[in-house]
């Protein structure tokens, strides 16, 4: 679950650290290791889940709506495998709008 679902909080912080290790289904490709930031707020209107943030645009007894933006790691280059010859995808960021309905 990441925040976007979570009630608007009341601003506590927390920092750490993740290690990432990916690895990839194509000959040849090397595995990928990563150390990450991993920060988490959720204040009233603003919250970073890791690699997430966004905000917290309406809340009422049933639901919430929020907005945030996700970094997408899983980028591949065409070098990777001749089957994706002419594809590229960078590392980027999704956008991400959501609607959750609380049932209880």
């Amino acid at each position: 679950m990441t925040q976007i679902h979570l009630e608007p909080g009341d601003g506590n912080w927390s920092l750490g650290m993740g290690f990432r290790n990916g690895t990839f289904p194509y000959v040849g490709k090397d595995d990928v290791d990563d150390l990450l930031p991993l920060i988490t707020y959720n204040g009233e209107h603003f919250f970073i889940d890791s690699t997430r943030a966004g905000f917290h645009l309406y809340q009422s007894d049933d639901w919430l709506v929020g907005t945030y933006a996700a970094y997408r790691f899983a980028g591949f280059n065409e070098d990777d495998a001749p089957e994706l010859d002419g594809m590229d995808r960078n590392d980027g960021i999704d956008g991400r709008f959501s609607i959750t309905r609380q049932t209880s």
